[in-house]
């Protein structure tokens, strides 16, 4: 699905051609483009900007959803990075409780970056005030995400978010990446491993980071593999925010989105626990061996 703009504001019918000029800015060459004779599209999270003259401005730039395209309709790109990732193929990671449900996607294909690639990947969007609805996401580049392009599924560490509640989330996997693949989710803590896919799922304790993986190994092999980050999880429960980790936790520190400092310690032992008012934090924690940085939703 992708999005084009036309010019509404002078009431004409739906036409998928831009109107009248568009200008697109790569490796610092600006170029303008006859929207009359080349259509484009933008694709899903790219991002575009809207200007106007000061004597054209119109009273309002109006987008609806008649700008959205579905599948039958796929003119060029505004923009494709040299790694795109359109042929690959996706899974998607569905988490569903009381308060609703939320999906991620992990897109797996040859040219795909592994780690975080802002052209590729999405980071998730933590809201607090969607207290109720568990937020499903992967990680990648130590980064949160929503969309996760990669180029295999060997390991890939999950975890969902739900700051109104600590009840059980459902997780459940799909995709056509299942098709000649057997997944299975890894809890890190227990040790057991679930096999998921052909309507399987996996219950899974929200607000625990660090904690759950997808591997297609189905044996504690995969835990060593996913725990390069020296085993570091963070639990939130309520308003207490509980680090532990395999080794000895060197420091423990939690910063707001704006990067002021809330709590700060060291020489913590194996185990940190503070509170922390509510909000979307940024928790780093450290030992001699390594280093773990989360996004984390207080109630």
């Amino acid at each position: 699905m992708g999005v084009f703009f036309y010019n509404a504001n002078r009431g004409e019918e739906y036409n998928p051609l831009l109107d009248p000029v568009y200008y697109t800015y790569e490796d610092g060459v600006l170029q303008a483009t006859d929207a009359r004779t080349t259509a484009k599209v933008i694709r899903p999270l790219q991002a575009f900007v809207v200007k106007c003259r000061a004597a054209e401005k119109p009273e309002k730039v109006v987008f609806h959803r008649r700008a959205i395209t579905d599948g039958n309709y796929t003119p060029a790109t505004l923009y494709v990075p040299a790694n795109n990732t359109s042929g690959a193929r996706r899974l998607t990671l569905k988490a569903s409780g009381s308060g609703g449900s939320s999906t991620a996607s992990v897109a797996v294909g040859s040219q795909a970056s592994d780690g975080y690639d802002h052209t590729e990947d999405a980071m998730t969007l933590f809201d607090s005030n969607l207290s109720t609805v568990p937020v499903v996401f992967t990680i990648t580049g130590g980064r949160a995400v929503s969309i996760d392009s990669r180029q295999s599924l060997g390991v890939v560490p999950f975890g969902v978010a739900c700051a109104g509640s600590d009840e059980l989330v459902e997780v459940s996997v799909d995709g056509d990446e299942l098709s000649d693949s057997v997944l299975f989710v890894l809890d890190a803590v227990t040790g057991e491993t679930t096999e998921v896919g052909e309507g399987n799922s996996v219950m899974v304790q929200p607000n625990d980071y660090g904690r759950y993986f997808l591997t297609t190994r189905g044996d504690l092999t995969a835990l060593s593999d996913a725990q390069a980050d020296g085993g570091i999880r963070v639990s939130v429960r309520g308003r207490q925010v509980t680090v532990s980790a395999a080794g000895e936790l060197t420091s423990v520190r939690a910063m707001t989105l704006g990067g002021e400092a809330v709590h700060s310690a060291s020489g913590c032992g194996t185990q940190a626990s503070f509170s922390l008012p509510g909000g979307v934090y940024i928790i780093e924690a450290q030992t001699a061996e390594a280093r773990k940085t989360v996004k984390i939703v207080v109630k």
